[in-house]
């Protein structure tokens, strides 16, 4: 599914310069300025391996959120959930609360 995602992004229009721009800064969405807004807990799982973004980055920005987390995976880049699934799966178990339930109005 993952990989479907990727590529139906990366075949749209243009999609050769976002990447481009988005790490160069020129493709700004506020996002620091909207993790530092939210109220809830966010856990960020972020690569171990040198790429783009950079693991400071993820280091700045949970330090923006007032329940941040930051999981570091091991021997990973940007797309672990392609490059190790597995581990993907396991941490995404252990961040969850299974308690919780979601409550409709």
């Amino acid at each position: 599914e993952a990989v479907e995602v990727y590529t139906t992004c990366a075949r749209q229009s243009g999609a050769e310069y976002a990447i481009r721009n988005l790490h160069s800064g020129r493709l700004n969405f506020g996002l620091e300025e909207r993790m530092a807004l939210l109220k809830i807990p966010v856990t960020l799982l972020w690569g171990s391996e040198p790429g783009q973004p950079p693991l400071e980055f993820g280091e700045r920005l949970v330090r923006l959120v007032p329940h941040g987390n930051l999981v570091v995976i091991p021997r990973v880049g940007a797309l672990a959930p392609l490059e190790d699934p597995a581990t993907m799966v396991s941490i995404l178990a252990e961040q969850l609360n299974p308690d919780l339930h979601v409550v409709k109005d």
